[in-house]
């Protein structure tokens, strides 16, 4: 090895050092030693007593997982503007021998990069243990690859107040306790909550909004009321219960008369819905089923004398696909946008004229029918709980 610039300024140091020590009483010119002479002394031991620091090898973090993973390609970016040296491998070191004193060679930390998440590994030096970040559905590449790359540097920086007060006792009891980023005291400020994690602590949706539902049959778009309530799980599934409550009435012309008629539909979908934008935007598709009821009434003009009022109930159970786009300017409230196509399971049929008097020779006809198919398509608000 040759001598580096520390050696020979050590050296010179030691010279002089020696020669005060040699000749410490000794007088020049009738005078005493020299304060500055004192001082030099003082300096020169005690620069030889500082231990020189030797060329340690620098930190190495071994990379597991595949390189084509976009947090794997970014952890290593970020690990390498730290000077940090990367090397790639299957993660084989033992987590006991990881950066321990006996073998210095050895990685300071074994990073695994998962589908699902991300485990470090960390060695004896930094009081050991596992750290492990989750990975959510439609989580940013670059928040999870940040996460794991400022713990692993806050616990390499302090090691002992990071892992606890206790510093652990040996290798088993550090290599069963995992750590996670909400539980590390010292490493940094989490970073912002990402769509799924937002989602997650917000599952539940209630919606209102005012709607069209029209039929073909011959019967006109009715204006209603729609209100919903869904559950979304952490993986984007969700469930919802929806109600058209029969509010409005449609009347139109029939044949010496009108017919009004007054729909109401409840109905519960599944389905699955992607979020997006910072958990901003959410799309979402389903499908379900419900029951419609259609409540109607004809009423004949004041001048048809052979012929009465007719009312009557009908049901009819419906099938649906659905989908919705919710955008969230605000945390919790925002305007959504649903669509639902359905069909009923037996057509609903309606009268074109009101019910014929006995002495008439008119006889009834069947001419409007409602529910298939049928469309709705609302507008409202959207609030997530």
């Amino acid at each position: 090895m040759q001598p580096s610039r520390d050696t020979d300024l050590n050296r010179q140091l030691l010279g002089i050092a020696r020669f005060e020590l040699r000749y410490p009483m000794q007088r020049r010119s009738g005078h005493a030693i020299r304060p500055t002479s004192l001082c030099t002394l003082i300096a020169c031991l005690v620069v030889l007593a500082t231990p020189v620091r030797a060329a340690s090898d620098p930190t190495r973090v071994l990379l597991d997982g595949t390189r084509s993973d976009p947090v794997y390609r970014r952890i290593e970016s970020e690990l390498r503007l730290l000077e940090i040296q990367v090397a790639q491998g299957s993660g084989a070191a033992s987590l006991p021998s990881l950066g321990s004193d006996s073998n210095p060679g050895e990685p300071a930390a074994v990073v695994h990069v998962e589908p699902t998440r991300v485990v470090i590994s960390l060695g004896q030096r930094h009081a050991g243990g596992e750290l492990v970040i989750q990975r959510r559905p439609g989580q940013s590449p670059g928040i999870v690859a940040l996460a794991a790359v400022e713990l692993l540097r806050a616990r390499m920086l302090h090691p002992r107040e990071a892992a606890g007060s206790t510093p652990p006792s040996g290798p088993s009891d550090s290599s069963d306790r995992t750590a996670s980023p909400s539980k590390d005291q010292n490493a940094p400020s989490s970073p912002p909550a990402t769509a799924s994690a937002r989602s997650a602590a917000r599952p539940w949706g209630l919606f209102v909004g005012p709607g069209a539902a029209a039929s073909a049959g011959g019967v006109p778009a009715a204006v209603v009321v729609h209100v919903a309530a869904d559950w979304r799980s952490r993986v984007g599934l969700y469930a919802a219960a929806r109600l058209v409550p029969g509010l409005t009435r449609t009347s139109w012309e029939i044949a010496a008369g009108r017919c009004t008629q007054q729909i109401g539909w409840a109905g519960v979908a599944g389905g699955y819905a992607f979020v997006f934008a910072r958990d901003q935007l959410a799309l979402a598709f389903g499908a379900g089923g419900g029951v419609l009821r259609s409540s109607y009434q004809t009423v004949p003009d004041a001048a048809n004398k052979a012929s009465e009022a007719l009312s009557g109930v009908a049901w009819a159970g419906t099938l649906h696909g659905e989908t919705s786009l919710a955008w969230y300017p605000l945390a919790h409230l925002g305007l959504a946008l649903s669509g639902l196509l359905a069909t009923t399971t037996s057509s609903i049929e309606l009268p074109n004229r009101a019910r014929t008097l006995p002495e008439s020779s008119n006889a009834n006809q069947t001419g409007a029918s409602f529910g298939r198919p049928l469309g709705l398509v609302s507008l409202g608000l959207a609030a997530r709980l």
